[in-house]
């Protein structure tokens, strides 16, 4: 089923770009060259719709995003002018908050939105490359940061939050998913630039069924992948086109308590509902997914023993017949000298290829210590996407006026006042873990 066409009338859209639905299984579609929000029953019937084009409340200028928190029915919308409003779900306006308020949440360009649990909003800020959780009055909690802006992600697409908090993030720029807990930790992200299976081209909407699995409007490939809440590849449907079941940019998308399946095809100016899909029915990803574990132990070579940094690169020797999925890096005390006094820093960085590959991911610890003294560093990164085969480089970088020292300690092995940097043993240990299908 399908319905709108391009207009500004009511039941048409111009470039609908996201949507969102409420507690009673209503459909809200964020119509963004018209600065309108259109209201819809579950079969696409029309409701009420409000906005326009305008600075001031309750109206738009060119609205980005919206997200409905299920337990109030309140509306959140964004738009490029830095500020998010609040809606009852007739359009009544509530507040808003972000620059163009005096609320200490202050935006730049909000994006995308999600309602998370305990009536809290994450709003992913682009402009600023970080995450903002805010109350429902946009009372500021907490927020995620890219990693040296460019690292985690860049340039969200689309959010949504479970239940718990955790949130599962479209990183358009970097054509891949995160899933984060809502502490900022990676639990898991896949997806690469391409058209193949768990590959995204600007993917630019996300939504989770009731049972925990992903969708993804894989905008440029006009088409939907769907995936297990891990990153496990389910299926997809749609290609370009303007007929049933095919896509002109996708964009937003949402699943209802009973499955069905709502998509903003923007480009065709129209919304597409599809019943709930049998993912059986759908292409598999190979075979169900039975855990397999292979641990691979490097270590520095002695001369190597100090310096600016270190690239490191290795091709994982996989067993016969193993199929690897996701990997995990362990990284066991990083000794760090500082030449100047100050916080200084030690980014761990991982590339798929050589040193100027694909950045997949990057984590930076800080800590501060005065000039001449210091610090041990360690990294645990788990669940990045893999593939057979796969050559990653990793970089360890400390900050300007530190030097690395690799190596170990040796426990309970020096005397007062005897420097720690004689008691390290000239080897340094990581391990590259992988685990996927047997």
């Amino acid at each position: 089923m399908k319905w709108g066409s391009l207009g500004s009338t009511i039941g048409r859209f111009d470039s609908p770009r996201d949507l969102a639905i409420d507690g009673q299984g209503n459909i809200y579609v964020l119509d963004f060259n018209n600065s309108l929000i259109q209201k819809f029953n579950p079969t696409g019937e029309y409701i009420t719709r409000w906005g326009g084009k305008s600075f001031i409340q309750g109206t738009f200028t060119n609205p980005t995003a919206i997200t409905i928190d299920q337990q109030t029915n309140t509306v959140y919308v964004a738009d490029e002018t830095g500020r998010v409003q609040s809606f009852q779900s007739d359009g009544t306006f509530i507040r808003s908050w972000g620059n163009l308020s005096t609320d200490e949440v202050q935006l730049e360009k909000p994006v995308a939105l999600a309602a998370g649990p305990l009536s809290t909003v994450w709003v992913s800020d682009t402009d600023d490359n970080r995450i903002q959780r805010v109350t429902a009055a946009g009372v500021y909690q907490t927020e995620l940061i890219g990693c040296n802006g460019s690292g985690a992600f860049s340039n969200v697409g689309a959010m949504v939050a479970t239940l718990s908090g955790d949130i599962y993030v479209a990183d358009s720029d970097n054509d891949r998913v995160h899933w984060l807990s809502s502490t900022g930790e990676s639990l898991a992200f896949w997806g690469s630039t391409g058209t193949g299976e768990s590959q995204f081209n600007n993917p630019q909407g996300i939504a989770l069924d009731s049972l925990g699995n992903v969708y993804v409007s894989d905008t440029g490939n006009h088409r939907i992948q769907v995936f297990r809440s891990d990153g496990t590849f389910l299926g997809s449907w749609g290609s370009k086109g303007a007929s049933n079941g095919k896509f002109d940019q996708p964009m937003g998308i949402a699943v209802n308590a009973s499955g069905t399946i709502y998509v903003a095809d923007s480009g065709n100016h129209r919304i597409q509902m599809f019943p709930k899909i049998d993912l059986t029915e759908l292409p598999p990803a190979e075979r169900p997914f039975i855990p397999g574990i292979q641990t691979i132990d490097l270590a520095i070579d002695p001369d190597h023993a100090s310096g600016e940094g270190l690239t490191i690169g290795t091709t994982a020797q996989l067993s016969q017949g193993f199929k690897p999925r996701f990997g995990s890096i362990s990284i066991i005390d990083v000794f760090l000298t500082n030449n100047g006094a100050g916080s200084r820093s030690l980014t761990l960085s991982l590339k798929r290829g050589g040193s100027d590959g694909q950045l997949i991911l990057c984590s930076t610890q800080d800590t501060r210590f005065d000039e001449g003294e210091s610090g041990w560093f360690s990294f645990d990164i788990r669940n990045f996407r893999i593939n057979p085969g796969d050559l990653f480089t990793i970089e360890l970088t400390p900050a300007p006026g530190a030097d690395i020292v690799w190596g170990r300690t040796l426990e309970n092995d020096y005397a007062d006042g005897e420097a720690a940097i004689n008691r390290v043993t000239q080897t340094f240990d990581w391990k590259f873990r992988t685990w996927g299908f047997t």
